[in-house]
């Protein structure tokens, strides 16, 4: 079912940015992530999951995924995969950074540290953009 929901749930080794959606708005078409990279190692990879978070419930709306090249630094720009969904007024936007994604996609072979920073994501939307829209802010980063 694309529409289930899991209890929410912190994992190790991520960082998660939150904003809550001050009204309500259809997702609609690819997000966009950019961000600046250090990486340490070899192999490395950021796999990266938007969810829609209500309560203490949460729903899988898309996810994507960067291969690192081998100690890479600097900015990065990706795109997770497009979806159609809509996320209700007072819900949570919940964007979560991981070091792997499996079985969804092959985990790195070997080991490698990630550290993210001035982070941005763009969320294509049916509504016209307001000219106050919000901006993810660290919540949990580690």
């Amino acid at each position: 079912d694309a529409c289930t929901t899991f209890a929410v749930k912190e994992a190790t080794n991520t960082a998660d940015y939150v904003l809550e959606a001050r009204r309500a708005f259809t997702l609609l078409g690819l997000p966009t992530i950019r961000a600046t990279v250090s990486t340490r190692g070899r192999g490395g990879q950021i796999a990266a999951r938007l969810w829609d978070v209500n309560g203490r419930r949460q729903t899988l709306v898309t996810r994507g995924n960067y291969r690192l090249t081998d100690n890479q630094r600097g900015r990065i720009v990706f795109q997770l995969h497009g979806n159609g969904y809509r996320f209700a007024k007072g819900h949570l936007v919940r964007l979560e950074l991981l070091g792997r994604d499996a079985p969804y996609y092959r985990p790195s072979s070997t080991s490698f540290s990630a550290r993210i920073s001035r982070l941005r994501i763009e969320l294509p939307t049916r509504e016209r953009p307001s000219k106050k829209t919000g901006i993810l802010r660290p919540t949990l980063g580690r």
